[in-house]
């Protein structure tokens, strides 16, 4: 519900619709859904998630050029997903 609305009205409308009222909405395709504005905190599993891919790659198996690569597509792809 919106935050305009009363949360009398809010319970009542739940009730009706036989829907639950909840302030975490979860995760859709593992992006979090949120009821405001985002801030920095919000978009923190972004970066967690680049730092568990970075630590799983092996560099001695990539020389640097390829390093640079793969760190420039994943970084990028990462973040674009999310605000799509």
């Amino acid at each position: 519900m919106s935050p305009n609305v009363s949360i009398s009205k809010a319970r009542n409308s739940s009730g009706l619709c036989g829907i639950s009222l909840t302030l975490d909405l979860g995760r859709y395709l593992g992006i979090p859904l949120h009821h405001n504005r985002c801030n920095r905190i919000h978009f923190q599993f972004i970066i967690d998630k680049i730092h568990s891919r970075r630590s799983g790659w092996k560099a001695s198996m990539l020389s640097l050029t390829g390093r640079a690569t793969l760190i420039q597509s994943v970084t990028s792809a990462i973040p674009n997903y999310s605000m799509q």
